[in-house]
């Protein structure tokens, strides 16, 4: 599966993260709840070859001097994440969060209306 069909699933899902780790199916977190988006797992080399599309070259030499790097990705279809790449006991590991454009309002979030009023 590609990495844009992962992202568009995310997003459909309404899911806040998406965790790409190796010998495990592609997760997402909707609420509290991680659930697998597909049963197929991934292999470290498939994360790095995903990792290594979207970094520039400085953020991939970054990576390999530090084994963790983290940046902005856009995809014009889905929207905007927040990518940290990182080595764990595991392998090439990623999380993928989804930035949401739209910044709920207080009454949408069931909030006091008292909180309006504060500077």
């Amino acid at each position: 599966m590609k990495l844009s069909e992962l992202l568009e699933i995310a997003v459909e899902r309404d899911a806040s993260d998406l965790y790409l780790v190796p010998k495990s199916p592609p997760m997402i977190r909707i609420k509290d709840e991680i659930i697998p988006v597909i049963s197929t797992s991934l292999t470290e080399l498939e994360i790095q070859q995903v990792a290594d599309f979207m970094m520039n070259e400085d953020q991939r030499e970054n990576f390999r001097e530090t084994a963790e790097q983290n940046f902005a990705y856009t995809h014009e279809a889905t929207g905007r994440f927040r990518v940290n790449v990182f080595k764990s006991h595991s392998g090439t590991s990623m999380v993928c969060r989804i930035v949401k454009v739209d910044i709920p309002t207080i009454d949408e979030l069931l909030l006091p209306p008292a909180l309006q009023d504060l500077p």
